[in-house]
């Protein structure tokens, strides 16, 4: 029952894609050695030329491979952080948050209210580009609008011209 209770309070993350399969792995050397050896003749024939572009793609085939990949997923979801381990304890003190506030829709009702009628259809933590740099929150999507709220409150100065504190909210 808990299970079926939760399953919608958590979006899916296309890092959780790969936790049931293996990913995939090449080694360089995978081609057979007769591909890698030189051709016995000298005199650049066409089987010479056919050795190398073979070798070419299954060159950028192994490459192509790196992108799908776990681990090369994960630092490609959280590089955007000065320090690798400053990014990875603000996506866990979001999640924490989530957890805490009982869900990302609850989040949404806090921070924007709801009109009549409206529901979220998704929520995704993600990086708002701005001409400052990039701002990390939370991007929800309902049936009526499009709202972004940032992790972190941002200084800004009163129109009194004192510097306060508050979250980036942008919606639409």
């Amino acid at each position: 029952m808990e299970e079926k209770y939760y399953a919608g309070q958590f979006a899916e993350s296309p890092l959780m894609k790969s936790y049931d399969t293996t990913p995939k792995r090449h080694c360089a050397l995978s081609e057979p050695v007769s591909l890698l050896q030189s051709p016995s003749s000298s005199d650049g024939s066409s089987s010479s030329k056919t050795n190398k572009v073979d070798l070419e793609i299954s060159h950028k085939k192994n490459l192509g491979s790196k992108s799908s990949s776990f681990a090369y997923r994960i630092r490609e979801h959280i590089k955007l952080g000065p320090k690798f381990s400053d990014s990875v304890k603000g996506k866990l003190r979001l999640g924490a948050r989530i957890v805490q506030e009982g869900g990302r829709e609850n989040i949404f009702r806090k921070i924007f209210g709801t009109r009549e009628g409206e529901r979220m259809l998704k929520a995704s933590q993600c990086y708002l580009s701005t001409t400052a740099g990039p701002i990390a929150g939370l991007l929800f999507i309902s049936n009526e609008r499009v709202a972004f709220c940032s992790e972190r409150s941002i200084t800004i100065q009163s129109s009194s011209g004192q510097l306060i504190r508050t979250p980036y909210k942008v919606w639409a």
